[in-house]
């Protein structure tokens, strides 16, 4: 598994992962520079690294969120579209309509939305989804829910959408930090609420790629 983080608005996962202990020196700007005079796939392959040996390989995203301004996403969708020997997971960040890493969107094969149960965000996630299953095209859209039943449980959250919840991961703040903060994992990390709830959602995005399009008998 291959994490991307290309939020827009600034990369956070590779500092979260490290609390700012790792260099910057291979992040998404690298490869855009080095793809303008060679193979964008070369620069992927140079600047992919595992900063933490319990956390997955990883680009690292922009230092800043000027540096996305002006970016032609296209060629990097292709070109992750074509990496076969690994699963992909691109982070784009919060949702912006017409943005240029939208492009993004409707080059998976699954796009998941999170998002908490409060009022406010259940509330903005119903009047964004129009949107981004505009912008999606024919992508499938799961939820996942973070604290369900504050207060609305991730079945009513589902309905109110008209989208599956694939998971719901609860608050647990220890095992976060892990990924947030740059903390040790953890003693039984793997056993850890947050941990059990990510295979989890990890089962349900297999079984939803496995399992064919609403309307087609396999």
């Amino acid at each position: 598994m291959i994490l991307f983080d290309l939020d827009p608005q600034c990369g956070s996962v590779l500092s979260g992962l490290t609390d700012g202990a790792v260099q910057t020196e291979h992040m998404l700007v690298d490869v855009l520079l080095e793809s303008r005079h060679g193979s964008l796939e070369e620069a992927l392959q140079r600047h992919v690294s595992r900063p933490v040996p319990h956390g997955p390989l990883l680009l690292g995203g922009f230092g800043a969120p000027e540096q996305a301004v002006g970016v032609d996403f296209a060629p990097l969708a292709t070109t992750l579209t074509e990496i076969v020997d690994a699963d992909l997971i691109v982070d784009i960040g919060r949702f912006a309509m017409a943005h240029p890493v939208n492009v993004l969107l409707h080059e998976s094969d699954l796009v998941l939305v999170v998002t908490d149960s409060s009022f406010n965000s259940v509330r903005t996630l119903v009047r964004t989804l129009p949107a981004l299953t505009r912008e999606a095209d024919d992508v499938p859209i799961g939820l996942v829910v973070v604290d369900p039943g504050k207060p609305y449980p991730g079945r009513d959250i589902g309905d109110a959408c008209g989208r599956k919840v694939l998971a719901e991961i609860p608050l647990d703040a220890r095992t976060a930090a892990v990924w947030s903060d740059g903390a040790p994992p953890p003693p039984r990390h793997r056993r850890r609420p947050l941990t059990r709830a990510a295979a989890h959602l990890a089962a349900r995005v297999r079984a939803e790629l496995a399992s064919p399009p609403e309307g087609v008998t396999a």
